[in-house]
């Protein structure tokens, strides 16, 4: 449910899931975390939820890409300055 819910940028249920006990950094099968997707799409506001409920920029997916990678990749510089405040 995290990682739909990121993907789809929704924030308040992000927040109740985060209120629920949902680890941040769950990995899916590719080894992708809810943070990686808030990246690639951009949601600012999910990104700065994520990391202030301790998720780790630097996770790595299955082929070793980070949130930072995504970032870069998909040219989200919003995003890419949060990840690095954090």
């Amino acid at each position: 449910p995290i990682h739909m819910a990121v993907k789809k940028g929704h924030n308040k249920i992000l927040q109740l899931l985060i209120d629920k006990n949902t680890d941040c950094n769950e990995k899916d099968s590719d080894g992708t975390t809810p943070l990686m997707l808030a990246v690639v799409g951009g949601h600012e506001d999910v990104t700065d939820t994520l990391l202030r409920h301790g998720a780790r920029v630097a996770e790595v997916d299955r082929q070793q890409r980070s949130a930072l990678h995504w970032a870069v990749v998909y040219r989200r510089e919003a995003v890419l300055k949060i990840l690095l405040q954090h």
